[in-house]
């Protein structure tokens, strides 16, 4: 799969933090109700490891699939951040509430094929 070693545990572990983080993005995302509340989306664990470079040594398929979600939810996260930022009701509110309601199931869509590429990868790993 990708250039990452098996026995690299500190990597694994870290991997299923990333893992969690793009599940609870899923569920949150069903939830989330971009015109009734502000809602955050948090990309941590993948800004994290994509500065350890523990990103880079992926298979480039799961590491294409990572990135497209990730720029999604952090493009959902900043344009909700704006709209509420504006003031709600306001012309730029509801353009942004607009916007982030229509890339929402995309983002979740591309996180939930982030999600099954990653899972893939971690079944791998020797438990």
């Amino acid at each position: 799969m990708g250039v990452a070693r098996q026995e690299d545990l500190n990597s694994h572990t870290e991997l299923q933090a990333l893992l969690e983080e793009l599940e609870f993005f899923v569920s949150e995302s069903s939830r989330v109700k971009p015109m009734e509340a502000r809602a955050r989306f948090v990309t941590d664990q993948y800004r994290r490891l994509f500065e350890k470079g523990i990103v880079v040594r992926l298979n480039p398929n799961l590491r294409a699939s990572l990135r497209d979600a990730y720029c999604e939810i952090k493009a959902v996260d900043e344009i909700i951040n704006v709209a509420w930022n504006s003031g709600r009701g306001c012309n730029v509110w509801a353009i942004n509430v607009n916007e982030a309601s229509a890339r929402l199931p995309v983002a979740k869509s591309k996180a939930k094929v982030a999600c099954g590429a990653l899972k893939a990868y971690l079944s791998t790993f020797e438990s």
